[in-house]
Formats: C-alpha cells, structure tokens, sequence
C-alpha cells in the first residue's frame, strides 16, 4: 500500500513539473545578462521546475535555487563597506546565523521544522544534506520576490548561478555568452579575494578578531 502511494506522489508530482514547464513557454529559453550589476538572471526561476530544486513537501514555497546558505567574502564586504557600513555590521556580521571566518562570513539558511521528521538514518551523507536543502531557504529569499539582496552584495555564486533545466534550454551560442560571463563573474571575485587576504594576512587581521580594522582596510580601497 505504501509503495502504491509513493508512486501516485511520484507520478502526481512529475505531472505537475510538467505543466510548470509548459506554463514557462518560452521562458526556459531567456536568461537575462545585467553588465551594470554582473549578474545573471532567468526568467523561469519564478516558477523554478528544475528537479534537483523541488521542495521537500508541496505545502513549502518554491524559492528554486535561493535554498542555499550563501558566503560573503572581501569582495562583497568591500561594496558593503563604500555603501552602507551599517549594512554588513547590523545585516551581515550580527546575523544570529553568521557564521564568521577569517575572510568570509556564512549566513546559514533557515531549515523548515519540517525536515526534522523526515527519517534520514539510512541516507548517505550527500543525500542527507540534499534533502535538507529542499527544506531550507536563504535568509534573504522574500516570498513571491526572490532575492532581497541589493544587486551589489549577492555573492559570485548567486550571481552567476544557472541551473542545469534552464542552461539545456539555451542555444549554443547563448551558452557560449553566459559561461563567459560565469567565469568573468568568479575570476573577478576569487582574484581580488587572492590579492588582499594576502594583505590583511600580513597586517594580522581578521573578520574574527579585527572586523572594524578589516573593514577600514576594504573602504581604503579605489572603488569597484
């Protein structure tokens, strides 16, 4: 009987991605690249059927890839740091889910109470943690909006992030494009990160132990 249940959840379920898709039309194939911001947008991700990024119980909102615990390096402490210090000390450093490290800051997304009665004793590790992930949702998500994040202080990865259902639906040489514009993305954050960890490592100063300091020192800098 159980296994008869699973397989109508199943097939219910496979249904209703279905019509999502069909529903999306000709949103599958449109990303949206911003120069100004760095970023690359989807228009499907309001409606996101991707598979790998389905909720762990229907009732739980659709927030599609913004389930993940994002990471705040230098690179978007320093656009914090000439905008709004008051921003990154009250927002990002005193979150009651910062996780401070020496150069970066994790914001821990919020895990459904939900996921606590789902059995997993006999999942792998990597399996535990992507079912925890259908039932988890970053700090900053707000409903029926997306990302509360000015442009400027998403990290790398939430601006470069396509899921895979939406990159297959790309031509070739719009694929070409946005996999240019992921790696300029990236290369631009992991150079300036290289460059002035090295720096504030030589001073003795971290996030940890010296987070005004840090800061200061990231201000300093010619704008980006």
């Amino acid at each position: 009987m159980k296994a008869v249940l699973l397989l109508i959840q199943i097939v219910s379920k496979s249904l209703a991605l279905k019509k999502d898709r069909k529903r999306a039309g000709e949103y599958w194939k449109m990303i949206t690249i911003d120069k100004d911001n760095k970023q690359i947008t989807a228009a499907a991700c309001v409606r996101c059927p991707d598979p790998f990024f389905q909720r762990g119980e229907d009732v739980l909102e659709k927030v599609g890839c913004c389930s993940y615990s994002p990471v705040f390096t230098l690179f978007e402490i320093k656009k914090m740091a000439d905008r709004d210090k008051n921003f990154f000390y009250e927002t990002i450093y005193k979150h009651p889910e910062a996780i401070v490290s020496s150069y970066s800051i994790k914001i821990e997304a919020e895990v459904n109470p939900a996921f606590e009665k789902v059995n997993t004793s006999s999942m792998l590790p990597m399996e535990k943690e992507d079912t925890k992930l259908s039932y988890s949702t970053c700090q900053f998500f707000v409903s029926n909006q997306g990302c509360g994040l000015p442009s400027g202080y998403k990290t790398s990865v939430c601006r470069s992030f396509i899921c895979c259902t939406v990159e297959e639906s790309l031509s070739k040489e719009r694929k070409e494009e946005m996999n240019d514009w992921i790696f300029y993305i990236q290369e631009e954050v992991k150079a300036f990160n290289r460059s002035h960890e090295q720096k504030l490592k030589s001073k003795g100063w971290t996030l940890q132990e010296q987070p005004s300091m840090v800061v200061d020192y990231l201000k300093s800098l010619p704008d980006m």
